[in-house]
C-alpha cells in the first residue's frame, strides 16, 4: 500500500495511563485506524511488504506521534523490545518534567509535559530502520526555494488591542 501525506494517519490511538501529562492525546482517527487495519491485513499476508508512506512533516510535536509511526512499520520490534504499549514506549524514550506554563488568562500553573527524548541513539536506530530522513539543506539540492524580499524572517511586535487586558482578566476568572 502506497500512502502519500502520511502525516494525515499519524493519530492512531493507544491506551495510556498518562493522559495527565500535557501533550498526550491517546484519542484517534477513524482515518488512522482504517489504514492501520488495512496494513495489518496486508503484513498477515506479505510480511514486511506492506506500507510504504510518505511525508514531509511525520512528526511535527508529541510523542505519541512516533509512537504511531512505529506501530505502522514496526509493530514486532516494538514488542521484542517491550515496548508495545505506550507507556513502555514512553518510559524508554521521553523524560517527563513538571514546569510553569502561562494560561490563556495570562497566569502561571504547574504542567507536566514530555520535555525531552532520552536513549536517542537506540530510537533513532530503530526509525532509520524504516525511515529515510532529509534535511532542509539535503532538499535544497532537491528543491528550488524562493527568496525572501527581506533576506530572512522579521519579528513585527503590535500594540496590545483595547480590551485585551479585560479579556485576560474574565479569563482567568473562568479558569479558577
Amino acid at each position: 500500500l502506497y500512502v502519500d501525506e502520511g502525516h494525515e494517519y499519524r493519530k492512531l490511538d493507544f491506551p495510556t495511563n498518562r493522559g495527565s501529562i500535557k501533550g498526550i492525546d491517546s484519542s484517534g482517527s477513524q482515518k488512522a485506524m482504517d489504514l492501520f487495519m488495512k496494513v495489518e491485513y496486508l503484513r498477515g499476508r506479505n510480511p514486511a511488504r506492506a506500507l510504504v508512506m510518505a511525508s514531509g512533516t511525520p512528526v511535527t510535536n508529541t510523542m505519541g506521534e512516533l509512537f504511531t509511526v512505529q506501530r505502522y512499520f514496526q509493530p514486532a520490534q516494538l514488542e521484542e523490545d517491550g515496548d508495545g504499549s505506550f507507556d513502555a514506549w514512553a518510559s524508554h524514550y521521553g523524560e517527563v518534567v513538571d514546569g510553569l506554563e502561562q494560561n490563556a488568562a495570562g497566569g502561571y500553573e504547574s504542567v507536566s509535559r514530555f520535555s525531552k527524548f532520552v536513549n536517542v541513539p537506540e530510537l533513532m536506530s530503530r526509525v532509520r530502520s524504516f525511515m529515510d530522513i532529509l534535511t532542509s539543506s539535503q532538499l535544497g539540492d532537491l528543491v528550488q526555494r524562493p527568496e525572501v524580499e527581506s533576506g530572512g524572517r522579521q519579528v513585527v511586535v503590535t500594540p496590545v488591542p483595547d480590551g485585551y487586558k479585560e479579556y485576560q482578566k474574565e479569563l482567568e476568572r473562568r479558569i479558577r
